[in-house]
């Protein structure tokens, strides 16, 4: 490496990034309406995920494996 910094942000919710910035990044194809490459990469797709409860944070007590 040439000894760049990188910075890590960690956050709670996908919300706290926006959908616009997340795109631009993670599927920049699909800006001013396009079709994504992956559409599972999507913010609204990840956003959705998190607001129907099929993904965030384990129950206290639960068990990964």
């Amino acid at each position: 490496m040439d000894g760049a910094a990188i910075t890590i942000t960690v956050h709670e919710r996908i919300a706290a990034i926006g959908a616009a910035v997340w795109d631009a990044c993670a599927c920049p194809e699909a800006a001013d309406g396009g079709r994504p490459c992956d559409p599972f990469t999507t913010y609204r797709f990840l956003a959705a995920l998190e607001d129907s409860g099929s993904v965030g944070p384990a129950p206290a007590g639960s068990r990964t494996i």
